[in-house]
């Protein structure tokens, strides 16, 4: 009697947000009964609550033991889990919470949430539907079946989600932020710049939506406020800083004489490719520059014919006066379409991997091609396109396929039309420890590269090699609008989807300015 009494109280301190003391409850209760399921229960979701999840997972493991028919209790388990990174098996604690109590909406949309942490964006679906279906005013099931359905690139249907989610939480600024998200996509960028500014304004602490505007102001070509606004992903991403970073003052536009300063980069590979040309304007001003990247890009990169130190973590360089992210220097240069510095040729060239692959390649009009990004990172939704599509530009005359496509979606390779053939260069293609240094020495042998919008495309341009790029009807930021050249790189040629997802009036587009250049070739 006096335990059930006991319990009760830490219940009540518990809700009334009286943590320390129940808390304190809760252990002493299960001192005297370790195996008290009520407590056990309650402690670990009071330590969730505190931001000790894996705490609170020992407790909600032992609850769950105690007492395997609480699908609470399971339930409790996969939100401490699904905090701890561990998503497979909070998945499995909500089908068990599922299994037990199949009307349990709340287990049914963390489901759905884990899945698409997971980038399992179709399953994912099935659990926010069941969500919508168990409660119609769900505002969190809509607004992440909104996520789901945008990853999957199905833009109407995400658009409808968000404007759902608007009308349940008008106050809430994620969704009016996402909102703009799909209707920027569809390129409907007035209703776009207002959601976000409607965000901005009901939380000007929600970074997200600043750095959204950004991309939409940089997309066109608004690169004062664009630059400015993009600025605010570093606010976002402060709590994965490394925290050897934080005690080096951040750059802002001071004299560089004399002094050292550590540039680094989170972003992609292209990010490092487009942005590198700003490390020779900081060299210039006198400055000991150390850029730190992953050690399988120093060598194409090749940061040394700059004066520029390569490293692979701040650890290697210990200190420096200042530090800044790459993809800042835009900003701190004032950069204007007008203004962006040309692509320093200092990418690293090996002229005996260059003439050894002009030895193995075939000696006809060589088209090299990349169809897909990294699947793993969201931004990827739209811009990848199958191989199948590429088809027209391998009936023009002449033409001959060159696959630089690496890691993703090789499987395509053997499921093509019939008579559509590309070769692939074989198991040395890159197999080293330094990335892109066979693609490289492959490009400098091609006549023309044709790719979708990946890291290939910004190699290729920045090697000064013809890069055709095939774009989303709204690409990423940094390729403007309506525009058929890039100011980043001399050498691109920019084709654009009129219409969203079709990508068969891109490459007949394609086919036609490819067979073009190839009857106007000098004849050998």
């Amino acid at each position: 009697m006096q335990l059930q009494t006991e319990i009760e109280r830490a219940v009540a301190l518990h809700r009334r947000g009286q943590l320390h003391e129940a808390e304190q409850l809760y252990r002493s209760i299960l001192r005297a009964a370790p195996q008290h399921f009520a407590a056990a229960h309650g402690l670990g979701v009071l330590c969730l609550q505190r931001g000790t999840p894996e705490q609170g997972e020992s407790w909600l493991a032992l609850a769950t033991r105690v007492n395997p028919g609480s699908a609470g209790a399971h339930h409790d388990r996969g939100l401490a889990l699904r905090s701890l990174g561990r998503l497979e098996e909070a998945i499995a604690s909500f089908d068990t919470a599922i299994a037990l109590r199949p009307d349990f909406a709340a287990a049914h949309y963390h489901r759905g949430n884990a899945l698409l942490r997971m980038m399992q964006s179709e399953a994912a679906l099935a659990s926010f539907d069941a969500t919508i279906a168990l409660k119609p005013d769900h505002f969190a099931a809509f607004n992440d079946r909104g996520n789901a359905l945008r990853e999957l690139n199905r833009l109407e249907d995400a658009l409808a989600d968000y404007e759902r989610a608007v009308a349940l939480r008008p106050d809430q600024a994620i969704a009016h932020c996402n909102l703009g998200f799909a209707l920027q996509d569809l390129g409907r960028f007035d209703e776009a710049l207002a959601s976000y500014n409607r965000a901005i304004a009901l939380d000007p602490a929600l970074h997200q939506a600043r750095q959204s505007r950004g991309t939409l102001e940089l997309l066109q070509g608004r690169m004062t406020e664009g630059f400015a606004d993009f600025e605010y992903r570093l606010r976002s991403d402060e709590g994965a800083l490394d925290p050897r970073l934080r005690s080096i003052s951040y750059w802002s536009g001071e004299s560089l004489g004399g002094k050292s300063i550590l540039v680094y980069s989170d972003g992609a590979f292209g990010d490092l490719v487009q942005f590198c040309r700003y490390l020779p304007l900081l060299v210039a001003q006198g400055a000991q520059v150390a850029l730190s990247a992953p050690a399988r890009f120093h060598r194409i990169l090749g940061t040394a014919s700059l004066g520029v130190r390569s490293v692979s973590s701040p650890a290697e360089i210990g200190t420096a006066d200042y530090r800044c992210e790459l993809m800042s220097l835009p900003y701190l240069f004032k950069t204007e379409l007008a203004s962006i510095p040309s692509c320093v040729d200092h990418l690293a060239r090996d002229p005996e991997r260059t003439e050894r692959w002009r030895k193995t390649l075939p000696a006809d009009f060589k088209v090299g091609i990349c169809w897909q990004g990294n699947p793993a990172r969201n931004i990827d939704a739209g811009r990848s396109i199958p191989l199948t599509a590429f088809y027209p530009i391998s009936r023009v005359p002449g033409v001959h396929l060159i696959s630089l496509q690496k890691h993703h979606s090789l499987e395509q390779l053997h499921i093509l039309p019939a008579g559509m053939q590309v070769e692939t260069p074989g198991p040395p293609f890159d197999d080293g420890a330094d990335a892109f240094v066979d693609t490289s020495a492959v490009m400098a042998n091609l006549d023309v590269i044709v790719t979708s919008d990946t890291g290939v495309a910004h190699l290729a341009a920045a090697l000064g090699r013809p890069t055709w790029i095939a774009l989303r009807y709204v690409p990423e930021w940094r390729w403007l609008l309506g525009r058929a050249d890039s100011p980043w790189y001399p050498t691109v040629r920019l084709f654009r989807q009129k219409r969203p997802d079709d990508w068969i009036s891109v490459f007949e587009e394609i086919a036609a300015a490819l067979q073009e250049m190839v009857a106007s070739r000098p004849a050998v």
